[in-house]
């Protein structure tokens, strides 16, 4: 049930505080409640408002009158649009033509009617879960259910009109539907309670799997395609079941079953080509996987192993305690607190550099602005100037066919002009991407271009070079500088 970025950001600490705040609102603590949404708003202020409309709702509870106090919030909203301080005024603002078309194609998350049928995959088991629980649980689940599905499709309702249909500024920016990771976490939460209030049957049988195939698809990183069906599947029975109870008839049991053998064919099918393409290097991770899978099926068979299941979650809390540091040999070098190697520092001096792939070294050891990084983009949503000049340098850069830009035509980034390179043509590749940075002094690649580069820089620590397969070979990599002023006249 894993959600979210695959990397650490803020976003997780002011989730730990905002469900913190909520548990607190359910007690009517309401100091507590806001000293802890205040905390959790600072680290991620996108978070803090899915959070404080989770709680305002959990004031009211009551549909109309939160609908007329969100009207008026929009009202307020305008009004302090209108005292042009930013960013209230950007909600009198659209975006214009090329901006969104920017945003639209480099980051296309932010808008709903881009996401399609994979995007909202991982979105349904977990409605099923909070619908469970509204129906058959008691509170306080079944308030933290409530509120997570008005506010979620309110949050999704607004986020489609204003910024899909109207481009308006600030909705695009304020990202709504991030109130789907909050969704999520309290679907997270609750998944073992909705299975518990779930009367014996094919139905539970069929969430219990969706909830074990769901787990598996996010440990091999896998769209949750085949649990969302699952889940479908699983809804339906249900909904059968509570109508003619939990034995069903042979063909009910038929209808169902065949549709279930059928996915699971098909997910173990995709496991498979997964487990073949990329054979593990490290078994560390696959078993604390099979331990939490293993665990998790224990819970969902019931309290006669809770136990074991217990015993099972902590070997894999051990584990992942013992492994916790996992970051490659590069990665732990440019993150460290030590000053850099005088040497590298001494080639770059006071330049404007590109250094492919090394956004890392840039602003972690070296502490420099860097010219151009794919995910540098995060505030294109927020400025037209940074959208702009990100793509262009982007489609620029590309040019270099090195390996910060992806061959694949459908990534969310400037992919290579030539997919099937892996460096620059040649001398006339730097002369035409120097002359339209008149702005860029170095670029540092991994290709080694003979007669072309002024020096050349090999790491301390292996680096992780990418392969045609896509994974990641660690290696002793020299890097090559390249000064733009020896391929300007």
């Amino acid at each position: 049930m894993s959600y979210g970025e695959g990397f650490v950001t803020p976003r997780v600490f002011a989730e730990a505080l905002g469900v913190a705040s909520l548990c607190t609102a359910l007690q009517r603590r309401w100091w507590l409640t806001a000293a802890l949404l205040l905390m959790a708003t600072v680290l991620h202020p996108l978070m803090g408002l899915a959070l404080l409309a989770v709680i305002i709702w959990l004031l009211i509870e009551n549909i109309p009158r939160y609908l007329v106090l969100s009207a008026f919030g929009l009202l307020v909203l305008a009004g302090l649009g209108l005292t042009g301080l930013a960013p209230f005024s950007w909600v009198w603002e659209q975006m214009e033509t090329e901006w969104f078309a920017i945003v639209r194609a480099y980051n296309p998350i932010v808008l709903l009617s881009n996401w399609g049928a994979n995007g909202f995959a991982s979105t349904f088991l977990k409605l099923l879960i909070l619908i469970i629980i509204l129906k058959k649980d008691s509170d306080p689940r079944k308030r933290l259910a409530q509120a997570a599905l008005v506010v979620t499709a309110l949050f999704l309702a607004l986020s489609f009109v204003f910024a899909d249909l109207l481009g308006n500024r600030l909705f695009i920016g304020l990202q709504l539907w991030r109130v789907l990771f909050l969704f999520a976490l309290l679907a997270n939460v609750m998944a073992f309670h909705a299975v518990q209030c779930v009367p014996q049957g094919r139905g539970r049988q069929f969430l219990m799997l969706a909830l074990v195939v769901n787990l598996l698809e996010m440990a091999f990183f896998m769209t949750p395609l085949f649990s969302g069906l699952l889940g479908v599947i699983a809804a339906v029975v249900l909904w059968v079941e509570d109508r003619k109870g939990p034995i069903l008839a042979l063909k009910y049991r038929l209808l169902s079953s065949v549709p279930i053998f059928v996915l699971l064919l098909a997910f173990a099918a995709a496991l498979i080509q997964i487990l073949i393409s990329e054979p593990p290097e490290d078994l560390m991770p696959w078993l604390k996987t099979a331990l939490c899978v293993g665990a998790v099926i224990l819970i969902l068979k019931g309290s006669a192993v809770t136990a074991i299941a217990g015993g099972f979650a902590a070997v894999a809390l051990i584990l992942g305690l013992i492994t916790v540091d996992v970051r490659s040999d590069w990665t732990r070098f440019t993150e460290t607190a030590h000053p850099p190697p005088e040497e590298l520092s001494s080639l770059l001096e006071d330049k404007t550099v590109f250094w492919d792939s090394g956004l890392q070294v840039m602003w972690f050891s070296l502490r420099r602005p860097h010219f151009y990084s794919c995910r540098q983009k995060g505030g294109m949503v927020f400025y037209r100037d940074q959208a702009v000049e990100i793509i262009r340098r982007g489609m620029v850069l590309s040019a270099l066919n090195s390996d910060e830009f992806p061959a694949d035509q459908t990534s969310q980034c400037p992919q290579k002009q030539d997919k099937y390179a892996t460096l620059p043509s040649g001398k006339a590749t730097f002369e035409r991407v120097c002359a339209a940075l008149p702005e860029l002094d170095l670029i540092v690649l991994r290709s080694r271009l003979p007669g072309l580069y002024r020096a050349v820089w090999v790491a301390p620590v292996t680096v992780g070079v990418p392969l045609a397969d896509g994974t990641l070979k660690q290696a002793q990599t020299p890097f090559f500088f390249y000064q733009c002023a020896d391929f300007r006249s």
